[in-house]
């Protein structure tokens, strides 16, 4: 028959691996794009976080007293991927677009921390993390997806939001579950200024 219960499943199974194979064909094209692009990217802006990134490598504290910049008070920030990156590699090209990869899989796993708290099919995941990613306009790709400049912010909302939802589900969580889930969403948003 066409319309069993296991020809349903069999169909959710081959809809979920084509949208993984979507996600990765789609996030390795949008890499070669930025690879192939990247000096697009390369401004003032983005070389100020980068030169601070690369002093926090240099002098190894994450801290600096010495850097006067507006992005010193944050501290869950691009820095956090691109100062080790600082410690391995030299051309900052390259730091650059690896800092990106790292931050789109960062990006793509705080959006699956919120999906499975919202408790949603993981059968349509995938599809939905290729919109999540999708450039909308130039500026998407520039200010957030290969900028980096707001794609940290976007990941804490994501884990704050996760993070909140037990709490709408009182009766089925303990205290401490929804304590800890408020105290680790409130030190996200100090942290992330």
């Amino acid at each position: 028959m066409l319309f069993r219960k296991d020809n349903l499943a069999d169909r959710k199974i081959l809809i979920s691996y084509f949208g993984y194979i979507l996600l990765t064909v789609y996030l390795g094209y949008f890499l070669f794009w930025i690879y192939d692009n990247i000096s697009l990217f390369l401004c003032s802006d983005l070389f100020t976080e980068l030169m601070f990134a690369d002093l926090q490598a240099k002098t190894k504290d994450f801290f600096v007293e010495t850097w006067f910049y507006s992005t010193e008070i944050r501290v869950i920030n691009m820095q956090l991927v691109y100062t080790p990156l600082f410690l391995i590699f030299n051309d900052w090209e390259k730091i650059l677009f690896v800092g990106i990869f790292i931050w789109m899989l960062i990006y793509v796993f705080s959006f699956l921390f919120l999906y499975r708290r919202l408790k949603l099919s993981m059968t349509w995941f995938p599809y939905f993390s290729v919109i999540l990613i999708c450039p909308l306009n130039w500026e998407y790709i520039y200010f957030v997806e290969a900028g980096n400049y707001y794609l940290p912010f976007l990941c804490i909302t994501m884990w704050t939001l996760a993070l909140m939802l037990p709490i709408l589900d009182k009766e089925k969580n303990k205290k401490w579950v929804l304590a800890s889930n408020a105290l680790l969403s409130v030190i996200l948003a100090f942290v992330s200024s």
